[in-house]
């Protein structure tokens, strides 16, 4: 007879039988009770009492039955909610089976260490282990079993589940019953010292794994932040995606790895590990090259700053409002794509935030600070947000740039942003130059607009590319290499998009019955250049993949 691996379901079965010996014990209560009452009926109605007393036994039995039934349905619910909420986020069940090892594991340490002691720093060697045990053949597959013999009792009559059981003997009644206590063992043969001992094993054994010139940079960089006790598994994964190896590595420059707080769409507060490169200054200090590169992210579930259901609610209505009358179809669609995640509440209590900031600030009424504010978030785009506002920030917001401001905007951006004040000078830089490059300024004009720009943020930011002086010939050759390489089109159809480019926004129709930029972007292109997968591509998706092609199309091209 085909039973469950016991790997802990022996611990499931007795509590099982426990279970069902209560409920035996009640029903024998029960049966007591009744026939104390057949008694005194038989002094009245004897004919009846043997009618009774079989019914009795069998509505006993079938009490016993089902109590069996409902525990075995209340206990498939925690499976199923398991597996359901791992699924909503595509992993396998290798993953899974990873995932509750884990944290199975995480809790134990947590327990044996004390639950004020901070045991991040064991997280590697906590993951190595969960690994190895997910990686097995034999777990996974008992692992399995039983996850599918949980999933399919809702549809089991209670006569089915009965022939299962005697088949096949009971599912394990929760995942920690299916665990078992193998990594209670495990987290008690370890004290701080070995578990420390432990972890440098694991982390050693990550990077030892990076091999190739292209991980050179990481892998000191990876050395050093370990040292310091922070976790690196999730990095070390992301630098063997292709992401991560696709990341630039400049000459005379070196990786490092920087942790910031951040805030997602949903108003979470984000821990974000991100990789950059840096070079040093003629001071010694360092100075950053390019963008930074988130690598992982850990996600608090209580929001930054608590709002109540009214202002909530006050500030969805306004946001709407807003939006409907903006007639910026960009903003119409960023607001669309909210509203489909059913993630208004989020976008809210961001335009809160970021309104409150502005108030602050620049002492604007709260209308018009709420208003610029919701352009403000549904401009950015990705998971990681910014509610903070510079001088910078407000100005383009309003459509005001100056250049006579540029000293004042760096100020402003060092003291909102201070611990990403050179990303943001970097941006900032970026669009000021791409405004001097499409300006009707002479060539001799535009160059004493670009010198006079670097020598003013030169101090803050490492200027690198073609970005820092006119575009020759050979610049535009090359961008439209680049931009042909990215996006999967030729050239014919790189000028047709830039022609067509609407006025407002990257997605605005032109006008009725006229062919639109967004028409001419096929499933094919979209798959090409990495906006579509075939895990990833329903209707919905495609609709976000072809304004997201555009509006990045219409953004390198500085249009």
């Amino acid at each position: 007879m085909a039973r469950y691996d016991d790997g802990g379901i022996g611990f499931g079965q007795e509590q099982f039988a426990k279970a069902r010996a209560y409920n035996e014990k009640q029903a024998k209560k029960q049966e007591k009770f009744s026939k104390r009452l057949q008694l005194a009926n038989i002094a009245v109605t004897g004919v009846t009492s043997l009618i009774n007393q079989k019914a009795d036994a069998l509505e006993t039995s079938r009490a016993t039955q089902r109590a069996h039934y409902l525990t075995q349905l209340e206990n498939a619910k925690g499976w199923q909610t398991m597996v359901q909420g791992y699924e909503k986020d595509g992993l396998t069940r290798e993953q899974m089976l990873y995932r509750e090892k884990q944290n199975q594991l995480t809790n134990y340490v947590q327990n044996e260490f004390g639950a004020d002691f901070d045991i991040s720093g064991y997280s590697d060697a906590i993951n190595r282990i969960a690994k190895e045990y997910s990686d097995d053949k034999v777990n996974l597959a008992s692992f399995n079993k039983a996850v599918d013999a949980q999933l399919a009792i809702p549809n089991l009559s209670q006569e089915d589940m009965i022939t299962r059981i005697q088949q096949e003997g009971a599912a394990p009644r929760s995942i920690a019953s299916f665990l078992g206590n193998s990594m209670m063992k495990v987290a008690k043969s370890h004290d701080k010292e070995t578990m420390s001992a432990a972890d440098k094993e694991a982390k050693n054994r990550m990077i030892g794994g990076l091999l190739g010139e292209q991980f050179k940079a990481s892998k000191t960089a990876l050395e050093e932040y370990a040292a310091k006790g922070n976790p690196i598994g999730n990095i070390v994964e992301f630098m063997k995606s292709d992401k991560g190896k696709a990341i630039k590595v400049f000459k005379g420059a070196e990786q490092r790895i920087v942790k910031r707080k951040e805030v997602d769409k949903f108003g979470n507060l984000l821990e974000v590990e991100y990789i950059g490169n840096f070079g040093t200054k003629r001071d010694g200090s360092p100075v950053q090259i390019g963008e930074l590169i988130a690598a992982s992210q850990s996600k608090s579930a209580a929001p930054t700053i608590r709002y109540t259901e009214n202002e909530i609610a006050t500030a969805a209505d306004q946001i709407d409002r807003y939006v409907r009358t903006s007639g910026n179809v960009d903003l119409e669609n960023s607001y669309e794509e909210y509203m489909d995640d059913k993630n208004g509440r989020g976008l809210a209590h961001n335009v809160m935030t970021a309104s409150n900031n502005l108030q602050k600030q620049f002492d604007i009424p709260q209308s018009k600070a709420m208003g610029l504010a919701a352009k403000f978030m549904l401009q950015q785009d990705g998971e990681i947000l910014d509610t903070r506002i510079s001088l910078y920030d407000y100005d383009k917001l309003e459509g005001a740039v100056d250049t006579e401001k540029v000293n004042s905007y760096i100020e402003s951006i060092k003291g909102t942003k201070s611990e990403k004040a050179e990303q943001e000078i970097g941006n900032m830089y970026g669009d000021i130059v791409k405004g001097i490059q499409r300006s009707d300024l002479s060539e001799d004009e535009k160059i004493g607009e670009l010198n006079a720009l670097n020598q003013i943020v030169s101090p803050y930011i490492a200027i690198v590319g073609p970005e820092s002086r006119v575009k020759t010939p050979e610049d535009m050759d090359k961008e439209v290499e680049e931009m042909t390489s990215k996006y999967s089109i030729n050239q014919e159809l790189i000028n047709t998009l830039q022609a067509m480019k609407p006025k407002r926004g990257a997605v605005t129709q032109n006008a009725p019955g006229r062919e639109d930029p967004i028409d001419m972007i096929t499933d094919q292109m979209l798959y090409d250049s990495g906006y579509l997968t075939k895990e990833k591509d329903a209707p919905l998706f495609k609709i976000r993949a072809r304004r997201k092609f555009l509006t990045d199309f219409y953004n390198d091209l500085g249009l």
